[in-house]
């Protein structure tokens, strides 16, 4: 299996450590969850100092383990010291404001690096102080990491577009729910049109008459009105055509009215989440419009929607000094299945089919044309049969055709094929 990029070891502590000195240095390791987190204070050699301990999340609990901390750094002589979380989400943030807001050197690390310290001396035990361990194994080793700071309105940014994302996911979802019962309480409608949603009338009529005998009961007159009174243009060709359709339409479901009543409900939800959509695509627009990101806009095929998704996930672009940094925190990465490959120019290394050992020269007349089915390791011997020979005339002229054993059956070839034979080889095709 192979593992997702997660950046690179720049959590590197060895400068402070050497400063102070290992036994000097505390590590404050926090397995966090969603109302309360595990923690516990090492040495940079690993030895324990403050057990692990539950950390509910509240601020007298979070003010009672800052005070623990200090305590322990002056009873143990701990010069420097760094706390390390566990990302989790988002329940992780709390705690990481908590000790931030005190003053200490608060670091993240990623849960499947942890993981990976962890599973190497706990392969089979999954708990909290393994968790433990394994979150201070992976700071000594550089993994734990700053998180980068990011101005207010990219945060911003950020919010509005992944809230426009998940608008779109459950407008998506409605709409299917919608073809659904529509297609349960008038069969074959949907087909009348390119796009139901984005025709004026393709969701009043259903909203009006629930089956295709009320659409026929209605009759031209009645759309005619229902449209004007629902302020929607619609041409005469498309009600022309849903009334066709209204004659031929196959029954509809036994609960088609409730299905119409369903229907109209989730249409009404459609219809307020796609002006949210609208509202949140009006904000993105302005605040994209304060970053650097507006340059996008200039690139054809990119949009509000796509150069906000992008300053929203990738922040400030200050943080990526070339693009190979930015397609790196996108994990597009190039990847190698070997240090042989990358060595290696294309196609080298690779094993190579063995030529095939070259045949002895055969004479045109002693060649013999013979169709295998399968490949036999020894050639077929021709040999004449004694039995009566079959013949053939084409052209209106005569022939005679031998039959020759080969590989336990017999096939049936041309005299001029066999050794000895006289006449033109190009006579009789070879084989029958």
């Amino acid at each position: 299996m192979r593992w997702p990029c997660l950046g690179k070891p720049h959590g590197i502590l060895s400068p402070r450590v050497r400063a102070v000195g290992p036994e000097h240095f505390g590590i404050v390791a926090v397995d966090c969850a969603k109302a309360s987190s595990k923690w516990m204070l090492v040495d940079f050699y690993g030895k324990v100092l403050i057990a692990p301990t539950v950390l509910d999340h509240r601020r007298d609990a979070f003010d009672h383990a800052i005070a623990q901390i200090r305590q322990a750094m002056a009873s143990h002589q701990l010069k420097d010291l760094v706390v390390v979380v566990e990302r989790t989400g988002r329940y992780h943030q709390p705690v990481q404001r908590a000790f931030t807001a005190a003053g200490l050197d608060v670091r993240v690390i990623h849960p499947m690096i942890s993981r990976h310290f962890r599973h190497a001396a706990h392969p089979d035990e999954k708990t909290d102080d393994t968790d433990l361990e394994g979150i201070v194994q992976a700071t000594c080793n550089g993994y734990g990491l700053v998180d980068p700071p990011w101005e207010p309105i990219y945060c911003q940014i950020q919010l509005w577009a992944r809230y426009r994302r998940d608008l779109v996911q459950k407008s998506t979802q409605l709409c299917c729910q919608i073809l659904e019962h529509l297609e349960s309480c008038l069969p074959g409608y949907a087909r009348c049109f390119d796009d139901v949603f984005k025709s004026g009338i393709a969701l009043v009529i259903p909203g009006a008459y629930g089956t295709p005998q009320a659409i026929l009961e209605a009759g031209f007159p009645g759309l005619v009105e229902l449209a004007g009174r629902q302020g929607v243009r619609v041409q005469k060709s498309t009600l022309i055509r849903i009334l066709a359709w209204a004659q031929d339409a196959p029954s509809p479901d036994r609960e088609a009215i409730l299905h119409q009543r369903l229907l109209g409900d989730l249409n009404r939800d459609r219809i307020t989440k796609e002006e949210y959509i609208q509202a949140s695509e009006r904000e993105l627009v302005a605040l994209l419009a304060q970053t650097p990101y507006v340059r996008l806009l200039a690139l054809p095929g990119i949009n509000v929607v796509l150069a906000s998704e992008l300053a929203g996930e990738l922040g400030p672009i200050v943080h990526y000094a070339t693009a190979r940094v930015i397609t790196g925190s996108c994990r597009i990465v190039p990847q190698a299945a070997s240090k042989r490959s990358r060595r290696l120019p294309a196609g080298a290394g690779l094993p190579r089919k063995p030529p095939a050992p070259p045949s002895p020269p055969l004479g045109r007349r002693d060649s013999l044309s013979v169709q295998q089915s399968f490949p036999s390791p020894e050639p077929a011997v021709v040999q004449p049969w004694e039995g009566s020979p079959r013949r053939l005339r084409p052209g209106g002229g005569s022939a005679v055709t031998d039959h020759v054993p080969d590989g336990g059956r017999f096939r049936s070839v041309s005299p001029s094929r066999l050794p000895g034979a006289s006449g033109s080889a190009g006579e009789v095709d070879g084989v029958s």
